[in-house]
């Protein structure tokens, strides 16, 4: 796994409930394998970069 490191940052209340639904959706997906709030904002943060680069590219 690469190294991490932890970048303190603030959350509204709504953006911190769609990322607690994201995980639990994401817990059912992954067969018993619990999710973490954490984790499903790494995820979703992978995937919106990889867009916004996508398209920054043209």
């Amino acid at each position: 796994m690469a190294r991490t490191r932890p970048i303190p940052i603030r959350l509204d209340a709504a953006t911190i409930a769609r990322a607690d639904r994201l995980a639990a959706a994401m817990s059912r997906r992954a067969q018993g394998a619990q999710v973490t709030r954490a984790a499903a904002l790494r995820r979703a943060i992978e995937l919106g970069l990889a867009q916004l680069e996508k398209k920054v590219r043209g």
